[in-house]
């Protein structure tokens, strides 16, 4: 029987490139929803969120606006968080308003990508009650993503699957890059990557979920789970 997935949502993000340390079987560049990895838009760059002025200089040079821009991207950033288009920290909800804040703000990004996630429908519950929100807390974008439970859209081209790792309070993801388990997926698990440095069917990346989920495995404390991965064009 085929799996059936939620759209969660849809994540701009920038290319990173493998480094010395990585497990040399990767791609030479890849693309992640997590932001160990790629740097996502707008990653909380809201105008109530204290920023350091090296920190905007940084933002400013790779997004090339002006100090003026800049303040203009945080308030269309908040906006969208207020009006329920965006989730915590860079979750958006609506994939025309992703395209929109790409095209108004992120022409200079180097390599961006626009990228949808998707739960199979039958983790989607337990996963939406594992990061609801503590009393006095606000709600992740996934949580809130999880929560409409949205038909998951025909639109944009299958990559593969990602084994990612919910922090359930803030609502980012850890990889699997970034805890050192390409080389046990690949040599202790007899997996394959793709050409994205995904798995490409759902059953591999359930196992590869399972194994993280392991105490003997060492991975971060999260909620491992497999992600359907989609590339969306840009416009």
């Amino acid at each position: 029987m085929k799996a059936r997935f939620q759209t969660v949502g849809y994540l701009l993000v920038d290319a990173f490139a493998r480094t010395e340390v990585m497990d040399a079987r990767l791609p030479s560049q890849m693309w992640s929803p997590s932001t160990c990895l790629s740097n996502a838009y707008p990653d909380a760059d809201f105008t109530w969120v204290t920023t350091s002025s090296e920190q905007d200089d940084a933002l400013r040079t790779r997004l090339g606006l002006s100090e003026v821009q800049l303040s203009e991207y945080k308030a269309d950033a908040t906006r969208l968080l207020d009006e329920g288009h965006l989730g915590w920290p860079s979750l958006f909800l609506s994939l025309p308003h992703a395209r929109s804040f790409a095209a108004r703000w992120l022409t200079e990004v180097v390599d961006l990508r626009l990228l949808g996630i998707a739960l199979p429908t039958d983790l989607a519950s337990s996963a939406t009650a594992s990061c609801a929100p503590e009393p006095g807390m606000g709600p992740s974008g996934v949580y809130l993503g999880l929560k409409r439970q949205a038909v998951d859209e025909e639109e944009g081209t299958t990559l593969g699957f990602d084994v990612l790792g919910l922090e359930a309070e803030s609502g980012s993801f850890h990889a699997p890059i970034c805890n050192d388990l390409v080389g046990d997926f690949i040599d202790r698990l007899e997996l394959s990557l793709n050409e994205h440095a995904l798995l490409s069917t759902l059953t591999d990346a359930t196992r590869a979920a399972d194994f993280c989920r392991l105490d003997e495995t060492g991975a971060e404390p999260d909620l491992w789970l497999p992600w359907r991965i989609r590339r969306h064009e840009l416009r």
